[in-house]
């Protein structure tokens, strides 16, 4: 029989598997210059997380 923690678990996997799913998607319709300053983004959010912390 099926634990209540393991479909809870399961529910939460699911849940981030639709999510993911949901923005793979939705990326193509985006214009190419949204794309490109999200790349330009992606590598400055560490650095402020990293500084935040410390």
């Amino acid at each position: 029989m099926i634990r209540t923690n393991h479909l809870i678990e399961f529910a939460k996997g699911a849940a981030l598997l639709a999510m993911l799913a949901l923005v793979v998607w939705t990326m193509p319709e985006r214009e190419p210059t949204d794309i490109s300053s999200d790349a330009e983004a992606l590598p400055s959010a560490p650095m402020i997380a990293h500084q935040s912390r410390g």
